[in-house]
């Protein structure tokens, strides 16, 4: 969940004309279960919270679009 995230903002940050500078909007749709542990689901709960706290990264400018190890080719 959150790999694919953070390889779609990545990218799409590094597709823009000025990186430094990306112009537009990214929108993430995520559930109500962020960070709420359900029996057999702390998992999800925890991936959800975890991108969340992604997009408030992203949303904040603090995402730096160098190389990565998460970054797959």
């Amino acid at each position: 969940m959150v790999l694919g995230l953070h390889n779609t903002v990545t990218y799409w940050i590094r597709s823009q004309d000025d990186p430094k500078h990306p112009v537009g909007t990214v929108i993430n749709v995520n559930s109500g279960l962020a960070g709420m542990t359900v029996p057999g689901n702390s998992a999800y709960g925890s991936s959800k919270l975890a991108a969340h706290k992604y997009m408030e990264f992203v949303a904040a400018g603090e995402l730096l679009v160098f190389p990565s190890p998460l970054c797959y080719s």
